[in-house]
């Protein structure tokens, strides 16, 4: 960590040096079966920043008391990361106590809000948060992540990053043109209370001015204004469901989200029969599909279950799927056939599937020409970017063809990350032919020669 901090203080936030962080890539994953999210993708030295960054200033970040204005969701109490999974239901409570309180509602969502935030906004933000060094040198590391571009250069995904962005959108509950008596935030989503409809719907527009200020926006398919005793977001539970929901929950909090590695959740025979039904439904729900990667981990023959509702419904929990593999098996070849016939058709896949599909095949197939081909046609479609490709070149495996594919990764394409991929993946070629094709890897630029060098020492 100790060298890490000096690379990144001494080099790449020295302004006298010429080194920076490198531009993100950008990555796109399925929401659902129609719409997209981006994302950008940290390198090692940035990813370190980020979370080093938040660590070290975490006093900047703190959770805050509950009150009629109330924050919940990423932040630093006591000197560790709260639990967001806790806060989450925390503020769900709290939205129910404040429509009992009030009377009537409004439940709103910040639209693409992540990839909505100013550069300049959140720099000027981070900075009185911390100090003019802090926050200069963080505004460097947005505006280099994301090439120069002041919009959509918020990383997402991240712990850090969210903490970041909870406390930015603190905006909300800190304005006082909002004058709600109560009003509950996690992260992008708020609820106003109020005492009549039209008090509340004034200050859903009120809310409006306050976040174009930041340039942000309320999603309108989202908006719900309503009053107590109307159902408000969460669908309606049965007993068994809320029983589940339980069993999830308390895994969590026992495991943190490794929780396949505790003792897993005991099912009752009628538990496992109503999330089979469940599960089986035409249309299934998302959050449906998530409790059954949770809960059903265990269960022996519960991988055919899963497989097609995450590929089709829930495209996003491809990682859950691949973890739900390493504990369940595939005792039937039914996720060979989901991925074989998937990618055999001609419809389109955008990265995040792809790259997912590739581990899958990678950590859980043994390596023959059928699972080559497979990669290969991952590796060459027109959506796979140099993170998925360099996913396929980093593995150890040299033969039906994989050789000469990285061999060829190393032309043309020496400072690159699937050229870095690529010569990790030659670590058990033959020493002689290794270094031959390294040394001529090696004569495309520094940044080549420097990975050469690494890969060299990796490869023994």
């Amino acid at each position: 960590a100790k060298a890490l901090r000096d690379h990144i203080h001494n080099r790449l936030l020295d302004s006298k040096h010429p080194d920076g962080f490198l531009a993100g890539q950008i990555a796109y994953s399925r929401k659902d079966e129609h719409h997209l999210r981006r994302v950008l993708v940290l390198d090692p030295l940035a990813t370190f920043f980020l979370y080093d960054f938040v660590q070290k200033h975490q006093k900047s970040f703190p959770k805050k008391p509950e009150a009629a204005r109330s924050v919940f969701g990423h932040a630093f109490s006591r000197g560790e990361p709260v639990d967001a999974f806790a806060e989450y239901h925390s503020f769900r409570r709290k939205k129910y106590e404040l429509i009992s309180a009030h009377g009537h509602f409004a439940q709103l969502d910040v639209f693409n809000c992540f990839n909505s935030f100013y550069h300049h906004a959140v720099t000027s933000f981070v900075t009185k948060q911390t100090s003019e060094a802090a926050g200069a040198g963080f505004g460097q590391f947005l505006r280099e992540l994301n090439a120069g571009v002041s919009v959509a250069c918020f990383p997402q995904g991240l712990y850090p990053a969210k903490v970041i962005g909870n406390a930015y959108l603190s905006l909300v509950e800190d304005s006082r043109r909002l004058r709600a008596p109560g009003i509950a935030r996690f992260l992008d989503d708020i609820l106003l209370a109020g005492a009549s409809r039209r008090d509340v719907e004034g200050q859903v527009l009120e809310l409006q001015y306050v976040l174009d200020k930041h340039h942000l926006a309320l999603n309108d398919s989202k908006t719900l204004v309503g009053e107590k005793g109307q159902r408000f977001e969460e669908r309606k539970l049965d007993r068994i469901k809320r029983d589940l929901v339980k069993k999830r929950e308390a895994a969590k909090q026992a495991y943190g989200r490794d929780e396949e590695e505790g003792e897993p959740p005991r099912l009752t025979k009628g538990e496992r029969d109503y999330l089979t039904t469940l599960i089986r439904k035409p249309n299934v729900a998302q959050e449906d599909v998530e409790l059954a990667l949770a809960l059903l981990r265990h269960e022996p023959d519960a991988l055919p279950l899963v497989v097609d509702p995450v590929l089709d419904a829930a495209p996003h929990l491809l990682r859950g799927l691949h973890r739900f593999v390493d504990l369940a098996g595939d005792p039937t070849g039914c996720l060979w056939l989901a991925l074989e016939s998937r990618l055999k058709k001609p419809m389109q896949l955008p990265e995040h599937d792809l790259f997912w599909f590739a581990r899958i095949l990678i950590d859980h197939f043994e390596f023959d020409q059928d699972v080559a081909d497979l990669l290969v046609r991952i590796y060459e479609d027109a959506k796979a970017s140099p993170l998925v490709r360099a996913a396929i070149l980093e593995t150890e495996h040299l033969d039906h063809g994989f050789a000469d594919l990285k061999e060829e990764a190393l032309r043309g394409e020496g400072t690159t990350l699937v050229a870095a991929a690529g010569m990790v993946g030659l670590r058990k070629l033959e020493k002689a032919k290794r270094n031959h094709v390294f040394k001529y890897a090696a004569k495309q630029g520094a940044t080549a020669a420097s990975l050469v060098a690494i890969a060299g020492r990796m490869a023994g």
